[in-house]
């Protein structure tokens, strides 16, 4: 199999949906999974996911929460807003329920990272 291409904006960071990332994840049987998403997620913290896709004549964000589902495509790409609960979970770990659901509840505010990660982003070109 080919890498699929994931894109992804942050709207607590202020990133713009016509702009997004991008990174790229090897599908599984039966398609890309929650659990290929997370585990490839190029940030680290603990993150919730919607997913952009087609329902009857319009576009809406599906939230996932199974680690097991494939994510929905929209037009042939996987297209996700991404909502940080915490800077300070382990890459790819899941959200307690608790925090999923605070993060589904309301759009978080940007928070600022941890002083590690901050310098380290200053520290990249």
């Amino acid at each position: 199999p080919r890498p699929v291409v994931v894109y992804y904006w942050l709207p607590g960071d202020n990133d713009e949906s016509d702009h997004p990332n991008a990174y790229e994840v090897m599908p599984t049987g039966g398609g890309v999974k929650l659990r290929d998403i997370r585990a490839r997620f190029p940030l680290p913290g603990l993150y919730h996911f919607r997913f952009r896709m087609r329902w009857e004549t319009g576009l809406v964000w599906m939230d996932v929460t199974n680690e097991d589902s494939a994510v929905p495509l929209c037009d042939d790409r996987i297209f996700a807003k991404v909502l940080r609960v915490s800077w300070n979970a382990q890459h790819g770990q899941r959200a307690p329920a608790g925090q999923q659901q605070q993060a589904q509840a309301q759009q978080m505010p940007a928070q600022q990272p941890p002083a590690h990660a901050a310098a380290a982003a200053r520290a990249e070109p």
